[in-house]
């Protein structure tokens, strides 16, 4: 299988979850399969308050990691608003837990 993928830019990500609904109060989830890097459903997490869970998966390690290092940034950068758990060895899961509400945005490699 191929594992070519095409690419969203912010703007784009916007429209799209606004069209699609995930910036309502009653939408509280929100997964993407073939997550790559995580930067959409990041987007979708720190855009839509209203989302408690967004799970993104991605089945390549190289694009994983790279996802796994913005979630490492965003929480050292924010330590007051963002807590990061994982990844341990032998478990490829990421989650970001926002300190004030609970709401998480787990990322994970299979």
């Amino acid at each position: 299988a191929s594992l070519l993928y095409g690419e969203l830019l912010p703007d784009g990500v916007t429209r799209m979850l606004h069209r699609f609904g995930a910036t309502g109060k009653a939408t509280k989830r929100l997964s993407e399969l073939g997550a790559g890097s995580g930067k959409v459903a990041l987007q979708a997490f720190l855009q839509c308050p209203n989302l408690e869970l967004v799970t993104a998966v991605e089945i390549a390690q190289s694009r994983w990691f790279i996802g796994v290092g913005y979630m490492q940034t965003l929480c050292d950068r924010y330590r007051d608003r963002f807590l990061l758990e994982g990844p341990v060895p032998d478990k490829p899961r990421c989650v970001v837990t926002e300190i004030a509400t609970g709401r998480k945005l787990v990322f994970v490699c299979g």
